[in-house]
Formats: C-alpha cells, sequence, structure tokens
C-alpha cells in the first residue's frame, strides 16, 4: 500500500506503516520538521520519503496513493476545502 501523510512533523504517524511494509511519503510546509522525520525514520532503520514543501503546491502527487492521514492539520488550515479536495485528488 501506498500511505501518504499532510502535514507529517516527525514522522511518527507513518512508522507503522512503514514498519508494516507500505511505502509512505510525507509532507509538510516545515523543512525542520522533515529533517526530524528524516533522522526519525533512518534511528528507526525505517524507509519513507519526505517532502518540505506546501502540499498544495506539489505536483506529481495524483493518484498514487491508497491512504492519505491528515492528522492534527485542518485547525491549522485556512481553507479548508481547497486541503480536502487536493488530499482526494491525490486518492
Amino acid at each position: 500500500m501506498n500511505i501518504l501523510e499532510v502535514g507529517c512533523g516527525e514522522g511518527g504517524n507513518l512508522l507503522p506503516f512503514a514498519k508494516a511494509g507500505c511505502n509512505v511519503t510525507g509532507v509538510d510546509i516545515a523543512p525542520g520538521r522533515i529533517e526530524e522525520a528524516r533522522r526519525f525514520f533512518r534511528e528507526k532503520q525505517a524507509k519513507g520519503r519526505f517532502i518540505a514543501e506546501d502540499f498544495l503546491k506539489i505536483k506529481g502527487l495524483k493518484h498514487q496513493y491508497d491512504i492519505v492521514i491528515c492528522h492534527d492539520v485542518l485547525e491549522h488550515v485556512y481553507d479548508k476545502d481547497v486541503l480536502l479536495s487536493h488530499i482526494g485528488y491525490s486518492l
């Protein structure tokens, strides 16, 4: 399975999926959080792809994911409808 997390932070939500053999991708607008995720995954000897960018501006994520996680993110987003439509486009 291909799993995407929007607003992944340090990647904690993605780790169980990676350990189960899923392909995981984490996106976070904060470069520091992406560095934390990469470090965390290295320490746990897990594989994951992490992108430091605004999810709404990323191209090429369309229709690639079986599951999209968006945990504790919506309260930080001004236009929730736009975000949710982009998430739907990634499925």
